[in-house]
């Protein structure tokens, strides 16, 4: 039921964002794209080395003797293994593609790292032991889920955005964290859109360049 909920929100996330911009050309996802080789390269490394997951997962045990890297280390590496690891690295690259015509590359790393860091911090309370990007992700779906990001009368994306912010508190009220971050995403892209507005009504445009 779980999996089932977060495909939802997700699948919701990019069809309210490709409602917020035409079809067509948009900019070179280059932050995406960096990120996205970045984390290939820790899951490759992850997949020789196998131990690796051990020293940089988040375990709440060890980061209570100090090991605080954790909480940025368990962005980088992945517990589902390579099949896991493939499945997130997919939903960056089709999830921060969507984010990075929306939002300023400043924003996008303010809330893939910062909402990925908060919900690091909440899931040693959730679930103690784990890593991966997915949370990460989750925030950037989220903040495309923000109330009238972009065109508020469009009546569509309401109901869309609805749907896609009622599963995240389903998943958050069975203690999954991608439900926390999704709903915090989505806080933090309320935020940022009443705190910057679209400097105009094409949504191709982002808010506020790169």
């Amino acid at each position: 039921m779980s999996s089932g909920l977060l495909l939802a929100a997700l699948l919701a996330a990019l069809l309210a964002a490709r409602l917020q911009f035409p079809p067509g050309r948009g900019r070179v996802p280059l932050l995406t794209l960096g990120v996205l080789v970045l984390l290939a390269l820790a899951l490759a490394a992850q997949i020789a080395m196998p131990g690796l997951l051990t020293l940089f997962e988040r375990d709440g045990g060890a980061i209570a003797r100090g090991d605080y890297y954790r909480l940025s280390t368990a962005l980088w590496f992945q517990d589902g293994g390579l099949a896991g690891g493939a499945f997130n690295l997919t939903m960056l690259l089709v999830v921060g593609a969507s984010a990075e015509r929306i939002w300023s590359r400043w924003a996008w790393l303010l809330l893939y790292f910062g909402v990925g860091w908060s919900i690091e911090c909440l899931a040693l309370w959730w679930q103690p032991v784990g890593a991966g990007n997915s949370i990460a992700v989750c925030g950037l779906a989220g903040s495309l889920l923000a109330p009238s990001l972009i065109r508020p009368r469009l009546y569509g994306l309401w109901v869309i955005q609805a749907i896609g912010l009622g599963a995240a508190v389903a998943l958050a009220a069975q203690r999954d964290i991608h439900g926390a971050a999704i709903l915090l995403g989505a806080a933090a892209g309320l935020l940022l859109g009443w705190w910057r507005p679209a400097r105009n009504q094409n949504p191709a445009q982002d808010f506020s360049g790169a």
